[in-house]
C-alpha cells in the first residue's frame, strides 16, 4: 500500500524526521530517517544525485551540484512518502580540510568546587571564536581529554575538583569559501545546513562498533575525489587526515594508460579489476570496444599493475601518515569503507601493507533487519553516519520558560544560539537507552559544531 504524503509540519512528535546529505565526488545522496514509536532510527527513504559539478571534493559548479542535489532529494522524499524536507545534516571532505590539536586551560577561581559540563562548553566555545586564520572557518572542535591539576587524566572531568583544568581539542577547519560554497548550494535546493559534519568522523559512526572505536582503530574512507583517514581510540576521533587521491584517480590512470573513455576504464575497474596482480589471471585477457567500432584488450595482470600502482601510493602515504603521528601503536585494526572499498582484493592489501587485521565496513552498525540491503554498501557510509549524527537532536527541544530571565544584553537568546537546546527531562531516559543499544555506551561526549554553534551530544 502506497504511503500517505505529508507535509513535514504534519508529523506529530513521535515522527521526528532527520536528513543525512552526502555532497560527495562520485555521488550525491540524501537519507532520511525517523524516529520509531519505540525510540529507534528507521530509514524511510533515501535516493542519489549526479555530482559532475563536484571535483576533489570541492564545487566548481555551483548550479550542477545544486541540480544533483535536488534529484537526490526528491527521488528520496518520494521513497519516504513526504513532500518535502527542510533542513538536513551534511558532510564535507575537502583537499582544503585540516585539523590541529590544541591545548586549552583554564585556572578555576572557584578551585573548591566541582566541575560543571559549562566550563567545558565555554572552553569549547572559545576554540570555536579565536582558532584559526584570515579565510578559514572552524568546522567542529572534539575534546579529547583533560587533565585536572597538572596530574589527574580524564576524559570527562565533570564532577571533579580543581583549581586548573587543561583540555587537549582536535580543530577541524577548511576553507572558508569553500564551506559556504557547500552552504549555498544546499540552500539552492531549498535546504537549511543543520550543522556540517566531516565525512569520516559520520562514517565511523555507521560502520564501526563500540569495541574498535575503543581500542583504536583506523577508519579509512575512500571516495571518488578523496580519501579520508580517521583514528578512534576510547570512543573518540582523535586524528583525522584528508588524502589527495581518491578512487577517479585510479580510473584516469586506466583511461590514460589504455588510451580509452573514462566510462570504460571505470568499467573495466570495477567488473575486472584487481590491485594484487598476483591475484590476477596472468592468462586471461580482457576486451573491450574503442571508437570506430573497434576492439582492443588488455591483459588482466596489466590492468592490475595500474591498480595497483596508484591504490598502493595512497595506502603508502595513509601508513606514512600513521607513523608520524603519536598514535600509530594504538592502531589495533584497520576497517576500509567508501566506494574505493569495493576493489577486489583490497582487504587483503590492506592487511599487508599495514600489517593489521583489516575488514571492510559496512553502514549497518546498531540497525536491525528492516535496515534496507540496497544501503548495506560502503558508498552510503557516510550518509547513514550523517543520519546517526543527527538523529540525537530528535530529544532536544527549545529552552524551558522557566530558565532565566533575558536581561537587557538577550543573554538567554545568546545562550541559545552558542549551546543549541537542552534535552527534556521526560526524554532523558528513552535517548539514553537508545544511545546504549546503538552504540554500547552511555558515556556523553560533545562535538562543537560551527554552523550554528550547537553541541551535540554524542555518545561514543
Amino acid at each position: 500500500m502506497a504511503k500517505k504524503r505529508v507535509e513535514i509540519e504534519e508529523l506529530d512528535e513521535d515522527y521526528q524526521v532527520i536528513v543525512g546529505l552526502d555532497i560527495g565526488t562520485t555521488k550525491i545522496a540524501t537519507i532520511i530517517g525517523h524516529k520509531t514509536p519505540d525510540g529507534r532510527l528507521e530509514i524511510i527513504g533515501y535516493g542519489k544525485g549526479d555530482s559532475s559539478g563536484i571535483e576533489m571534493g570541492t564545487i566548481q559548479n555551483l548550479t550542477k551540484t545544486t541540480q544533483g542535489i535536488n534529484i537526490s532529494k526528491n527521488y528520496a522524499i518520494d521513497k519516504a512518502g513526504l513532500t518535502n524536507i527542510d533542513k538536513a545534516i551534511v558532510g564535507v571532505a575537502a583537499r582544503h580540510i585540516k585539523s590541529i590539536e590544541r591545548r586549552y586551560e583554564i585556572i578555576r577561581p572557584n578551585g573548591n568546587e566541582i566541575i560543571e559540563q559549562r566550563e567545558i562548553d565555554e572552553m569549547c566555545q572559545r576554540l570555536l571564536e579565536t582558532t584559526g586564520e584570515p579565510g578559514q572557518k572552524v568546522l567542529t572542535v572534539i575534546p579529547q581529554d583533560f587533565i585536572v591539576d597538572k596530574k589527574d587524566r580524564t576524559t570527562d572531568p565533570v564532577g571533579c575538583i580543581g583549581e586548573s583544568l587543561e583540555g587537549n581539542f582536535q580543530i577541524i577547519y577548511g576553507d572558508e569559501r569553500e564551506v559556504n560554497k557547500i552552504i549555498r548550494c544546499v540552500k539552492d535546493a531549498q535546504i537549511e545546513t543543520e550543522t556540517i559534519i566531516l565525512e569520516p568522523i559520520a562514517s565511523g559512526l555507521s560502520c564501526l562498533n563500540q569495541t574498535q572505536k575503543e581500542e583504536g582503530v583506523l577508519l579509512l574512507d575512500i571516495g571518488g575525489g578523496t580519501s579520508d583517514m580517521v583514528i578512534f581510540y576510547e570512543g573518540n576521533p582523535v586524528f583525522t587526515k584528508v588524502i589527495p587521491i581518491g578512487g577517479k584517480a585510479i580510473t584516469r590512470d586506466i583511461a590514460t594508460t589504455c588510451n580509452i573513455s573514462y566510462e570504460m576504464a571505470e568499467t573495466l575497474k570495477t567488473q575486472c579489476g584487481t590491485c594484487i596482480v598476483e591475484k590476477s589471471n596472468k592468462d586471461h585477457h580482457i576486451n573491450f570496444p574503442v571508437s570506430g567500432g573497434d576492439s582492443r584488450q588488455i591483459s588482466e595482470p596489466y590492468l592490475a599493475e595500474i591498480i595497483f600502482c596508484r591504490i598502493n601510493q595512497m595506502l603508502q602515504f595513509v601508513q606514512q601518515t600513521l607513523q608520524k603521528s603519536k598514535y600509530a601503536n594504538i592502531v589495533k585494526s584497520v576497517v576500509i569503507t567508501g566506494g574505493g572499498a569495493q576493489l577486489k582484493h583490497l582487504e587483503e592489501l590492506c592487511r599487508y601493507v599495514f600489517g593489521k587485521p583489516t575488514s571492510v565496513g559496512y553502514p549497518d552498525v546498531g540497525f536491525g533487519k528492516n535496515f534496507p540491503s540496497e544501503l548495506r554498501n560502503p558508498i552510503y557510509a557516510t550518509g547513514i553516519g550523517l543520519l546517526k549524527y543527527g538523529f540525537e537532536n530528535l530529544y532536544t527541544d527549545d529552552l524551558e520558560e522557566e530558565e532565566p530571565e533575558e536581561n537587557g544584553d538577550g543573554f538567554k537568546e545568546k545562550v541559545k544560539s552558542i549551546f543549541g537546546k537542552h534535552p527534556k527531562e521526560n526524554k532523558k531516559a528513552s535517548a539514553q537507552k537508545w544511545w546504549e543499544n546503538f552504540l554500547g555506551d552511555t558515556t556523553g561526549k560533545k562535538y562543537y559544531n560551527c554552523t550554528n554553534f550547537r553541541c551535540l551530544n554524542r555518545k561514543s
